[in-house]
């Protein structure tokens, strides 16, 4: 199955193009959706559904999560280890917001940043990304210029499409 958006290819029983970021649906998908829908009519929950974060909200969770809470992190590497030299505590800091990423995303979906702005990470198929995704999401970060990715003709950042993941907000039925 192709996406209608960009026409790359897509893996089975994606609910997002890792390419452009575009919701797609297979038709088993839309199926199931109907059978789902059929056995939900006697609930009274509301169904949560999610759908890309935009631009501004992944900002918002760059700032918070980069500088200050990954370089509070790093400064605080330097109180813990005040007689370390440069390149330790460089590798130190390395270490905490290697850390802070991978074990966050791995357990609860968010950062702090993906807390306050309501949006957490997930895989293609709108399922918690398994803890290889979120490894290789946190080590694409430091891709040089990754943040720029958001600017191409496809404002779907490396590090989500690379590791087939992408972050999103609750919108209600």
């Amino acid at each position: 199955m192709y996406c209608s958006n960009c026409g790359s290819e897509l893996i089975k029983d994606a609910v997002f193009c890792s390419k452009c970021g575009e919701r797609v649906k297979s038709i088993e998908s839309k199926e199931k959706e109907r059978k789902n829908e059929d056995k939900n009519i006697a609930k009274t929950e509301v169904e949560i559904e999610y759908q890309n974060a935009g631009q501004g909200r992944r900002f918002i969770n760059f700032l918070i999560d980069y500088y200050i809470v990954s370089w509070s992190l790093s400064f605080l590497a330097g109180y813990l280890f005040p007689y370390a030299d440069e390149m330790a505590l460089w590798i130190i800091s390395l270490s905490f917001i290697i850390l802070y990423f991978f074990l966050f995303e791995t357990f609860t979906g968010k950062t702090l940043g993906k807390l306050i702005t309501g949006t957490k990470v997930l895989n293609l198929l709108d399922e918690k990304p398994s803890a290889g995704q979120v490894l290789i999401r946190t080590f694409c970060r430091f891709i040089p210029f990754d943040a720029f990715s958001y600017f191409s003709s496809r404002p779907v950042g490396w590090h989500d499409s690379i590791s087939k993941t992408y972050v999103a907000e609750k919108v209600s039925n």
